[in-house]
């Protein structure tokens, strides 16, 4: 991942490269969301409902 995103700030990147980079990217972003979203149903340690 780290190669891709320096071949990408090149401007080095095939299309299928690219694609792979922007999947990757979405899967963390998906990652990212859901665990904020976790984060903020809870508050010291407790579930909020």
């Amino acid at each position: 991942m780290k190669q891709l995103s320096e071949q990408a700030k090149k401007g080095n990147l095939i299309a299928r490269e690219l694609e792979e980079l922007n999947t990757r990217i979405n899967d963390l972003a998906a990652q990212v969301r859901a665990l904020d979203s976790e984060s903020r149903r809870t508050e010291d340690g407790k579930i909020l409902e």
